[in-house]
């Protein structure tokens, strides 16, 4: 079906460069976006099509959503420094609210893949501290007792596994 993404790309593209109308040119960004990203998973030109939004946004909220994904793209890419540097740029605003789990996550997962098991086991603690519903959820626990068992400490990591045991029981 590329094809048939190739033709939606240039009618998006022509919308975004030409429509009057700027609801439409925003909606028409947000399609290209989630084609090269979502379908085609073509994570360097994703990144092109989420700076370009990023400017045309004005909800804070909508904003966090798309660095997170536009973190993921580099993340996605192998490109750890930038996306953890998009991370840490929202981690500071203060309006965050509850995306802050989420870039918390995808914090810990790039410490992971970039071998810095410790600092990802200090971010993982932190969610099942302050996010406990949403971290048993994601599973974080069971993340966080593999780090353990990479790290040689069984100890910590059979500690979790039981705490995880003993909410599921």
């Amino acid at each position: 079906n590329s094809k048939e993404f190739d033709r939606a790309i240039r009618y998006y593209k022509f919308l975004v460069l030409r429509s009057t109308d700027a609801t439409e040119r925003l909606l028409s960004q947000k399609q290209l976006i989630a084609i090269y990203f979502d379908h085609q998973m073509n994570y360097p030109q994703a990144v092109i099509e989420i700076n370009k939004l990023i400017t045309m946004l004005d909800d804070p909220k909508e904003k966090i959503e798309f660095k997170i994904k536009l973190a993921r793209a580099y993340y996605y890419q192998n490109n750890f420094l930038q996306a953890e540097n998009e991370i840490d740029e929202f981690l500071q605003k203060e309006q965050v609210g509850e995306l802050k789990f989420d870039l918390l996550l995808l914090k810990a997962n790039v410490n992971l893949a970039k071998k810095e098991v410790l600092k990802a086991i200090e971010i993982l603690k932190s969610l099942l501290l302050n996010f406990p519903e949403r971290a048993n959820k994601e599973n974080i626990g069971t993340t966080l007792s593999v780090c353990y068992e990479e790290q040689k400490d069984f100890k910590n990591a059979l500690a979790v596994l039981a705490q995880i045991k003993s909410t599921h029981a």
